[in-house]
């Protein structure tokens, strides 16, 4: 007797017509309910929370890292080093304010900048110079110059143009001796005294 005639109660599988699609619809449902809690707790007020404080802890760190980076930027350039032959002039607002000793050093930069000057260095300025001498000759001298910056303030407040300064006071000083020295004198006679008597007068002027 084939299964859907009258009176058959049973299918060739032994279920009867329309149970396996309330089956699947039962899953079907119970799938989505199950779905439908697992979106309502990733979207619900935890998940919420925490992706905000997610979000939170990212700004903050990045803002972290910035002024972490600014304040050590701030300390490597108010630190500084001063060479065993320098000196630190520290000023402030452009005006001068101490001076440093070698070593490690710290200012309020940029409120305050450091200029260093070496003082130990041996500077030579060279020229040559046509002058008279006490009896009417003219004759040229080479001029060789050495110095070193004892006082670095002064050489860098008192004097405008340092070297052109010493440039022009040595001509000077050359020009002064050599006037007051015969030719002979200054050929045959002793060279070291010109010398002294130049040097002399170029340290007092400056």
């Amino acid at each position: 007797m084939a299964w859907n005639e009258p009176g058959g109660n049973k299918n060739p599988w032994g279920k009867r017509p329309g149970q396996d699609g309330q089956n699947v619809d039962e899953a079907f449902k119970n799938f989505q309910r199950k779905l439908e809690s697992l979106l309502k707790g990733g979207s619900g007020g935890g998940a919420s929370g925490g992706s905000g404080g997610s979000g939170n802890d990212g700004s903050g760190s990045m803002l972290a890292l910035v002024g972490l980076l600014a304040v050590a930027g701030w300390v490597y350039m108010s630190s500084f080093q001063v060479g065993a032959a320098e000196r630190g002039v520290v000023q402030r607002f452009g005006a001068y304010v101490d001076v440093r000793e070698p070593g490690l050093g710290w200012h309020w930069w940029p409120l305050e900048r450091v200029t260093k000057v070496n003082v130990s260095e041996v500077r030579s300025l060279e020229y040559k110079s046509r002058v008279l001498t006490a009896d009417i000759n003219l004759i040229e001298m080479s001029l060789g110059v050495q110095y070193q910056l004892r006082d670095p303030v002064r050489f860098l407040f008192q004097i405008r143009e340092p070297e052109q300064t010493l440039r022009e006071v040595s001509e000077s000083a050359i020009r002064e001796v050599v006037g007051r020295t015969r030719l002979d004198d200054i050929i045959v006679g002793n060279r070291q005294e010109i010398t002294t008597r130049t040097r002399d007068l170029i340290q007092r002027t400056m």
